[in-house]
């Protein structure tokens, strides 16, 4: 049932009325026995400032929150941030806030969220997992960035910030074991190298764990895992109050990690193209619906390599307590090669690679580029700069078996596809914040972008000689401002309003058979209010905001290929709250809570299985999930010298679909899922040993779903996240 837009936008009033009412009551509160609340200080406008001091939309975990959740990806970080949601296709970090977010299936398609590590933009979604290595904390700035991540932000910005070399020797060594013969270490050392004046910090991860999935037709388990990354951090101080920070990083994976599943038939589409040539699916009920999707049974090893590195170069002047320079520079390059079974049996689907139905290749390397000149004055402070990005992907193609004819009367042969794309991005940018009063502050950003792309394409089918290349080019530009006002009522009660504009920029998608058809840049309008209340024992972050978004850019498939497209209007609303109480020492509670009603106003386009011309308008945007919701609790119990510390989690979301058509078969219905840990710490702190269990009920969870071209048979495929999985892990800080 399609609700109107009078409706809803009643319901987003309904529920800012009562979150303001709910915050006049958290004012009148207080509670004096309890423990403070720890405060993040984060950098999301680009200079220190309290979490709760910040007039944006944020949240913020600390490194050790994150290792007192236990959370080694952003897919378990999603929960306790309001309006997140993180997907994995096949090894990249599908990021959507608030209903914005990457959906294609493409070569060189930017995400809408932009990731950033060490306030370096990171074009390539596969590195968002890897940078979660010794971390500082993770900011997630929600809301359009059109200021100061203006590089398509319009989703919002995702901020990772590694940890620093420290002025004395410190380290920590941990070892975690678990089901599927699961075994990851971590090591860290920090501090000064000999008496260089050097300071110095080193990191390594690993982690291996036995395959999540049995394959039927050979008795091996794929969705295995083997990673090594490393990171190492130098400091320099150059004297005269110039500082310079180094960091190099490298990642690998060798592994079948992110196979493909088959979830089953689509209605009215019967026949697969591998039964008819004489092999089988997974076991299919009557529905055609998969009976068990885990279970695969396919002759592509469904391979996964991948190795990325960089390497990043900030210097820092303090010219004196008013003003400052910066600039980041920054190098990184990466390659993978990944193959698949798209027609979900065992039947060989030619290819020049005998034994892969399905393999492709992607390469990467980006350069950039930022100053920053800083300043702080009694009535203002600003930041304003420069920026240039380079990006080329090159080569990005697949060899792809496909049946030419009908599933009932195969044609078999392959195919040749992909291309190159370069990018180059420039921009200026400003923001200012101005003091009108002691607790009235009116902010104003403005950011120009301009960006040029050049792409090729090639496309090749030896079957029927067939051999097509493209070469085209575009250039984009925007200016998008951003407004806000913040009023700081007491030292712990502050509330603002924003309007903001974001800019994702255009392209070409390489993956679509030529001739290049450049795909438009799309926009979002965000009108914003908040309030942010915070004391000893309680802190609460509520937020409302309406979006204006237009030219969306979505993913499709066409005759079995994928395609980006833009579509016309939609608009979203939404209503978030994080809050924590601390209602006596040790015992923390969080709860996080969004509405995010995000719907096409209008799209029309062909339905990817009938063809047939769709009115979507009503429709949920992709990626999204209307109602979400997250309690956490952690109490820790003192123990003379030690504690015990007893954490417990429960994540909600309701319906995500993964199309633009609403399809309940490509979607993962509501699911609720529970973590749990028990943490004993002794020794002052220095040793401390873990249990843990995630996905504890066992729920299965597709974490991307999409159909297969017609020739396949049009099924429905997807790739799923991890089932229960537990262990224990052990730690020790030296110094």
């Amino acid at each position: 049932m399609q609700v109107s837009p009078a409706t809803r936008a009643s319901r987003v009033l309904a529920l800012v009325l009562g979150t303001t009412a709910l915050c006049s009551i958290f004012q009148a509160q207080a509670a004096e026995d309890a423990s403070p609340i720890e405060e993040v200080v984060v950098t999301a406008q680009k200079i220190e400032q309290p979490l709760s001091k910040v007039p944006v939309t944020i949240s913020a975990l600390s490194g050790e929150q994150l290792a007192d959740h236990n959370y080694a990806d952003l897919e378990d970080f999603k929960g306790l941030v309001p309006g997140l949601q993180v997907n994995n296709y096949a090894g990249q970090a599908r990021m959507n806030i608030r209903g914005i977010g990457m959906n294609s299936l493409s070569f060189g398609v930017d995400s809408q969220v932009a990731f950033n590590f060490d306030d370096v933009y990171v074009s390539s979604a596969r590195m968002a997992d890897q940078a979660l290595l010794d971390i500082d904390r993770i900011e997630v700035v929600r809301g359009p960035q059109g200021t100061l991540y203006g590089r398509n932000a319009t989703g919002g910005a995702i901020n990772v910030i590694s940890k620093k070399p420290t002025d004395e020797f410190e380290g920590s060594a941990q070892l975690r074991i678990g089901n599927y013969d699961e075994i990851g270490s971590q090591v860290v050392v920090s501090g000064p190298i000999a008496d260089t004046g050097v300071l110095g910090r080193f990191a390594f991860s690993s982690e291996d764990h036995a395959g999540y999935s049995l394959n039927l037709y050979n008795g091996e388990h794929y969705d295995d895992a083997h990673t090594r990354t490393a990171r190492g951090t130098l400091l320099f101080d150059l004297g005269s109050n110039v500082t310079l920070d180094v960091v190099a990083d490298y990642h690998q994976e060798a592994d079948t990690n992110h196979a493909g599943h088959l979830l089953g038939l689509s209605p009215g589409f019967p026949v697969v193209t591998g039964v008819v040539l004489g092999g089988s699916t997974v076991p299919l009920d009557s529905n055609g619906n998969a009976i068990d999707p885990r279970l695969l049974n396919i002759n592509t090893v469904p391979e996964n390599q991948q190795k990325s590195g960089g390497i990043l170069a900030e210097l820092n002047w303090k010219i004196d307590d008013r003003f400052a320079l910066k600039s980041i520079s920054a190098y990184r390059r990466e390659g993978i090669a990944l193959t698949y079974d798209f027609d979900q049996t065992p039947t060989p689907i030619p290819t020049p690679a005998a034994g892969k139905d399905f393999e492709a290749y992607e390469g990467e390397r980006q350069v950039s580029e930022e100053l920053q000149f800083i300043g702080n004055l009694d009535w203002v402070s600003w930041v304003a700069g420069l920026y240039y990005f380079h990006d080329d992907v090159d080569p990005g193609y697949f060899y792809d078996g496909v049946n030419f004819g009908v599933p009932s009367a195969p044609f078999l042969g392959y195919l040749q596809l992909g291309g190159t794309t370069a990018t180059d991005a420039y921009a200026a940018f400003g923001q200012a914040s101005f003091k009108l009063t002691d607790r009235l502050t009116f902010d104003v950003g403005l950011r120009y972008s301009y960006e040029e792309r050049s792409s090729t394409s090639l496309l090749i089918i030896p079957i029927f000689g067939a051999h097509s290349t493209d070469a085209k080019s575009a250039s984009f530009h925007d200016v998008s401002p951003k407004f806000s006002l913040d009023y700081q009522w007491t030292d712990g009660l502050m509330t603002y309003m924003t309007i903001g504009k974001g800019f994702q920029s255009g392209g070409f998608d390489i993956s679509a058979s030529p001739p290049l058809v450049a795909f438009q840049p799309e926009l979002v309008w965000d009108y914003e209010g908040g309030i942010k209340y915070r004391n000893d024992w309680l802190s609460a972050d509520i937020s409302a905001y309406h979006y204006n978004y237009t030219n969306l850019q979505v993913a499709q498939i066409v005759m079995g290929l994928p395609t980006t497209t833009n579509a016309a209007d939609s608009i979203i609303n939404g209503v978030e709250a994080s809050v924590t109480v601390v209602p006596t020492p040790g015992l923390a509670i969080t709860e996080n809570f969004a509405f995010t009603d995000a719907y096409f106003t209008r799209f029309t386009e062909p339905d990817t299985l009938t063809g047939v011309l769709t009115d979507l308008s009503g429709n949920q945007l992709p990626g999204s999930t209307r109602y979400s919701s997250n309690l956490s609790v952690q109490y820790t119990i003192p123990m003379g010298e030690n504690d015990l510390t007893l954490m417990g989690e429960w994540n909600w979301h309701d319906r995500l679909y993964y199309t633009e058509f609403n399809s309940n078969q490509l979607s993962q219905p509501p699911v609720s899922t529970f973590n749990a840990s028990a943490r004993y710490t002794f020794a002052n702190g220095k040793w401390s040993a873990e249990i843990f269990g995630k996905n504890l009920s066992n729920e299965l969870i597709i974490s991307q779903a999409w159909i297969t071209g017609a020739g396949y048979g049009s099924m429905a495929l997807g790739q799923i996240a991890p089932p229960r999985t537990f262990g224990a892990i052990v730690r020790y800080q030296f110094n």
